[in-house]
């Protein structure tokens, strides 16, 4: 499982980047990876990602 960072920080970064803050300063400030930072404004732009419909993991599909 991949780190995450509690809501407490991601919500943060969106409250400097709504400041016009850069990913750089938002990092600095935070004591985070600006990749990071990049990474957690990038998905608020693209939106959630789409749940798996019930009866299908992964790419296996069940056939009864």
């Amino acid at each position: 499982m991949a780190n995450e960072l509690k809501m407490a920080i991601v919500e943060s970064v969106f409250q400097l980047r709504a400041l016009h803050w850069s990913a750089r300063r938002i990092a600095r400030h935070l004591g985070i990876d600006r990749g990071t930072v990049r990474k957690y404004l990038k998905q608020a732009i693209s939106g959630p990602k789409p749940a798996i419909p019930p009866g299908r993991v992964g790419w296996l599909k069940t056939s009864h």
